[in-house]
């Protein structure tokens, strides 16, 4: 508006006035009026012509058809929502399967790996054992 005082031009697109208007010019399911007033003298012929380009402009913009169309469906109303919902139990199942294995993988490798070692200690065991009698039968016949 203070531009309009100083007598500057306001570019259409950002006038006061179509910011207002901003939803109008949108929402799909509004109506809008728009009045222009419009002079015969020849000093306001250019701001004549702006504003019938203005109100043409927005005449063919309140004819575009309506693209938008907002639909509402419940999501346990369509078979592809319960089809991902079961599959989404069915991922549930199959996490909790897996990690039940995997627990039981864990549990199954630290028995082996625990019989593994009393395996080997038992062996070493033996052979230090043997060892240990060797030394033992060497001394004596050394003396």
């Amino acid at each position: 508006m203070s531009q309009l005082v100083k007598g500057e031009r306001v570019e259409w697109r950002n006038s006061l006035l179509t910011k207002l208007l901003k939803d109008a010019f949108i929402s799909p399911g509004a109506r809008m009026v728009f009045i222009a007033n419009v002079s015969t003298h020849s000093q306001n012929c250019s701001e004549t012509l702006n504003t019938l380009a203005y109100a043409n402009q927005l005449k063919d913009l309140n004819q575009r058809p309506l693209t938008t169309k907002l639909v509402s469906i419940k999501p346990s109303a369509t078979p592809v929502s319960e089809e991902l919902i079961a599959l989404r139990i069915e991922l549930r199942e199959a996490k909790r399967q897996a990690a039940l294995e995997v627990q039981q993988l864990k549990a199954k490798h630290e028995q082996e790996l625990a019989e593994r070692l009393r395996r080997k200690s038992e062996e070493f065991r033996n052979k230090i054992s043997k060892f240990t009698s060797e030394i033992t039968l060497a001394r004596q016949q050394v003396n």
